[in-house]
């Protein structure tokens, strides 16, 4: 009899202590529920770090910035028609010609546009009809510059060069000569020259 009521007093202890740790387990677990949760970088972004992920942005942050490119200006275009125009003095006079084995006259003007994808006839009379008009005065680098032939007298269309100077200075232009001195792909003036009696006009065709 004695047995039973330890077994019974020791049966009621356990029972009061489960319920006192179960009761106290119950309040941590509340508690921790009302604590401020606290998310990492990843959990923000939806569990993606945009640091190693693949994404799109990501790579944008990650490129190095590579420097803009100057767009081709009409001045700039002009310098380098020019410049080539110059780089091919002393080619020889070359009737028809078009390539640099030899050049005429609106041959020389052809080719030199030509290799930066700007086609013009191969005629002094149709390079007149090009572009626009422009006052003498007002000739700039990359103009077309028309001429009689070599009769002064007859206003027909007959030579044409590629002006190399600009507004303010004296006009100079690179040209293909048939003369039998000097002939071939040079500079020339207007001014004071037989040029001077022989223009036409200016054409602007940039």
């Amino acid at each position: 009899m004695k047995l039973a009521w330890i077994i019974f007093g020791s049966l009621i202890v356990l029972l009061l202590a489960y319920g006192l740790w179960n009761k106290e387990n119950i309040r941590h677990e509340n508690l921790a529920s009302e604590m401020p949760q606290t998310y990492s970088d990843s959990s923000r972004n939806g569990g993606i770090d945009p640091e190693k992920s693949g994404d799109f942005f990501s790579r944008i942050f990650k490129q190095k910035k590579q420097p803009a490119k100057l767009p081709i200006t009409q001045a700039l275009l002009a310098d380098s028609i020019v410049s080539y125009g110059l780089s091919l003095i002393g080619t020889p006079y070359l009737p028809a010609g078009i390539t640099c084995e030899g050049f005429d006259c609106s041959g020389f003007v052809y080719h030199i546009y030509q290799k930066y994808g700007i086609k013009l006839p191969h005629s002094s009379a149709m390079l007149m009809q090009e572009g626009k008009e422009v006052p003498l005065t007002e000739a700039r680098k990359g103009d077309l510059i028309v001429f009689t032939g070599t009769d002064e007298n007859d206003t027909t269309p007959g030579h044409v060069g590629v002006v190399i100077t600009e507004p303010g200075q004296p006009v100079e232009f690179v040209h293909a000569s048939s003369a039998t001195r000097q002939g071939g792909v040079k500079i020339s003036k207007v001014d004071s020259t037989g040029y001077e009696k022989r223009f036409l006009q200016v054409r602007r065709v940039l």
